[in-house]
């Protein structure tokens, strides 16, 4: 791969860049702390503050000019910053519920979208279809969702069809022909919703904007370069060429196909569960809507690229893919790939960037790999993307690898993506735009239930410069909500989606440069909850639980001795410019390498809360703006006297501040710049043992057993 030649100086956009003030910083008053009492209510009461004034006003103006497109949680928690970790608790708590549950889970993060449809929650939508297969006879069932899909492509099925089909299949267990008949026959129905979702945009002026999505989101790239060098400019005059279809897709409508296409599934999986397929077969035969092919065990099976499968069940083998599990554009929309055991490749590095693995464009790719140790290489839309559509990777056994460019491992815009690991010691590797991020109207969630996990976000290759410090990549991953940023164009922005990263064990590595770990751009929510472990974070410049631009960024690591690295600016616990970031380390020994503006600073109207609750912690900082510190520059406007909070808080412990103002057992308040008490210039930090910290960070109560809710 050839790099090009480094800049030798970098530059820094003034549009992005954070204010560096030249006045002097004032000492902060030192006093003493009442250890029996709440210590965020301490820090606040130090400023004349509440919970309940510590909000931003219902009047005042986040970043995003189109609140019609914004995630329904948003406003509340812009509103009510206090309740940001109860809300993680209650995403942490349902997946839990959940964890057998996909269905359950797919209902959840469409609700996060506000695409209000939940089918097969108190009814089975497919009672119909599901009759028709159970009342026919085992040969027929095959031909019965054959009938479905040729309907469903507006053709009718011939009997030489018919024949062909039936003895290609004359070899395959009936077990298998009436789980391939069940996929079938949800897949004509997952069509039916799929082309009401894209009706409007069908019959509008946009609907050219149909062909090809993957194509053009791929920049221009010389033939010796396997990965291209993106622009933020490139990149954003191509989304903004996609933007009429936010207004023209039905997300409630493309949902509803996969939430049945979900409860097929998880049918599927369950009867395979209890009855596996040991035996050799292969079938395969056309359709109008894609290829079928089922394989038994005992064979190392090639899957090619460039073919539009519409099914594979693959029960046996180490097996290549190059393609599957993914719908490649409004005309291919169904994509399932079910692998049940082997040590697989799935591998799609071809150009143009196609979808792969797990990825839905304008429909639907589901992936369920059930065991081996699989490695996962493909470029962008892949490994749990939704781009206009819901795409899911579930991998439920085995230590994997994934990697991608961009688009990918939790990842969407305009629908649902996940990846989903269930266990295993797991490597995930991108560049940008993934493990668990949602650009506008998405959910992305990327969930590793067990093993010591890394996840990098590749800062070395720089081929997505950042505005903010062009020697490093926009990272744009690890539980990111980002928006799209235009006051400098048309005035059109666009709020984030919801972005969530979820590791519930292990001793994991997170490694990422700009924008990441729990971090919001522009009305978005991005949230990083690791549940236990020995954790290493490491970032350059907004990351470990910050929001920027209108943003709502948090990170809560539950447990261990974790080590939180940042080297440049605004880190652990930061708001910038009318934004929310929230920092949260429940336990453990910790050790902070802090920069400038971090560990509970606001900065330009913000609000930013720091909380590490216990432990013996080191706080190692390079700048005096930390600490519980309310940074600001514009004095002489009207935010001069708005809101702008920075609270630093550790709950207990013995602390090491080897470098900077803090205090063992000690209240330190922000005294005013200007000679008058303003509400832009709100720090304060505080170090005790307390008895409580009241703050809610899980559900108050337990969901009863037994009960589906």
């Amino acid at each position: 791969m050839n790099l090009k030649k480094k800049i030798p100086i970098y530059l820094i956009a003034a549009v992005f860049l954070i204010p560096i003030c030249s006045r002097a910083q004032s000492s902060p008053v030192y006093s003493e702390i009442d250890p029996s009492r709440d210590p965020i209510n301490q820090a606040l009461e130090a400023h004349g503050l509440t919970r309940q004034t510590c909000a931003f006003p219902i009047i005042s103006s986040a970043s995003s000019n189109e609140r019609s497109l914004e995630c329904p949680a948003y406003r509340y928690l812009f509103h009510n910053p206090f309740q940001i970790p109860y809300v993680m608790g209650h995403i942490e708590y349902n997946f839990e519920c959940y964890r057998d549950n996909l269905l359950r889970t797919m209902i959840f993060m469409a609700g996060r979208i506000g695409a209000g449809v939940a089918r097969g929650y108190f009814t089975t939508p497919l009672a119909d279809l599901e009759k028709r297969l159970d009342e026919a006879k085992p040969e027929e069932r095959i031909k019965i969702a054959l009938n479905e899909i040729y309907a469903s492509a507006g053709k009718s099925l011939s009997d030489e069809e018919t024949t062909k089909v039936l003895d290609a299949v004359k070899n395959v267990p009936q077990i298998v022909q009436t789980e391939a008949a069940r996929l079938l026959i949800t897949s004509a129905q997952a069509v039916h919703w799929q082309r009401k979702a894209i009706e409007k945009a069908v019959k509008s002026d946009y609907k050219n904007l149909l062909d090809n999505i993957p194509r053009r989101l791929t920049p221009p790239m010389r033939p010796e370069d396997r990965i291209p060098t993106i622009s933020e400019e490139w990149e954003r005059e191509a989304q903004s060429d996609l933007r009429p279809l936010l207004n023209l897709i039905d997300l409630s409508a493309l949902i509803s196909g996969a939430q049945d296409l979900m409860s097929s599934l998880e049918q599927t999986r369950a009867v395979f569960a209890s009855e596996p397929v040991a035996e050799k077969f292969h079938a395969e035969f056309d359709t109008p809507i894609g290829l079928v092919v089922l394989n038994g065990i005992g064979e190392n099976n090639k899957y090619q690229a460039n073919v539009n499968y519409l099914l594979i069940m693959d029960f046996g083998g180490d097996d290549e893919y190059s393609g599957g599990g993914a719908n490649r554009s409004a005309a291919e929309p169904v994509s399932i790939l079910l692998d049940f055991d082997g040590n697989d490749s799935y591998k799609q590095v071809s150009a143009p960037f196609a979808t792969a693995f797990g990825a839905g464009t304008l429909g639907y790719g589901f992936l369920f790999d059930f065991a081996g140790n699989d490695k996962y290489i493909s470029l962008q839309m892949t490994q749990g993307c939704g781009f206009f559509g819901v795409g899911w990777l579930v991998d439920f056994e085995g230590d994997d690898v994934y990697e991608c460019i961009r688009f990918g491992q939790g990842m969407a815009h305009a629908g649902l993506g996940l990846l989903y690991d269930r266990s295993g010691n797991d490597v995930y590797y991108c560049y940008n735009s993934a493990q668990g991020c949602g650009r506008t109207l998405g959910c992305g969630m990327l969930v590793d239930e067990a093993g010591n996990d890394e996840y990098i976000a590749n800062d070395s290759d720089i081929r997505f410069s950042s505005a903010q410090d062009r020697r490093h990549n926009r990272s744009e991953a690890q539980g990111v909500g980002m928006g799209e940023r235009a006051d400098e164009k048309d005035g059109h922005s666009l709020p984030g989606g919801i972005g969530i990263l979820m590791d519930k064990q292990g001793n994991d590595k997170y490694t990422a440069a700009i924008f990441a770990q729990g971090m919001s751009f522009w009305n978005g929510l991005g949230f990083l909850i690791d549940s236990g472990g020995d954790d290493q974070y490491s970032g350059v410049w907004y990351v470990q639980g910050v929001g920027v631009h209108g943003g709502i960024g948090a990170l809560c690591d539950r447990d261990g001795n974790d080590s939180y690295t940042a080297t440049l600016h605004a880190a652990q616990g930061v708001g910038h410019d009318s934004s929310i970031g929230i920092f949260i380390d429940e336990k453990g020994d910790d050790v902070y390498q802090s920069p400038r503006l971090s560990l509970g600073c606001a900065n330009e109207n913000s609000i930013a809360l720091f909380l590490d609750m216990q432990g013996n912690d080191r706080y190692n900082l390079s700048s005096t703006e930390a600490l519980g510190r309310a940074q600001f520059s514009k004095f002489g406007t009207m935010r001069e006297d708005q809101l702008n909070v920075g609270i630093f808080i550790d709950a207990g412990g013995n602390d090491e501040y080897p470098t900077v103002k803090g205090r063992q057992n000690s209240l330190w308040v922000q005294q005013p710049s200007q000679g008058i008490k303003l509400k832009s210039e709100l720090g304060a930090g505080i170090d005790g043992d307390f008895e409580r910290v009241d703050l809610p960070l899980r559900p108050l109560t337990k969901k009863p057993p037994n009960v589906d809710w």
